[in-house]
């Protein structure tokens, strides 16, 4: 029987002992480095939490990447 995606994102998260809110915030800073053209895995920890207070007072986390070809 196959995993439905919930059913498998559930299980790569507990493998690894993350919460729902861990994951979430792992999840925003990787949207936010996609946004900001960073390479999430080469940031320090200090990179990571100034990027995160920049998207916090900026729209990155509000307005959605504008998809090619769409207006």
């Amino acid at each position: 029987m196959e995993l439905s995606i919930q059913e498998r994102l559930k299980d790569l998260r507990v493998e690894r002992g993350l919460t729902l809110e861990q994951l979430a915030e792992q999840t925003a800073m990787m949207f936010i480095c996609k946004r900001l053209r960073l390479n999430y895995g080469k940031l320090s920890r200090e990179d990571k939490a100034a990027s995160k207070r920049l998207a916090g007072k900026s729209d990155l986390l509000k307005n959605p990447i504008p998809q090619r070809g769409r207006k």
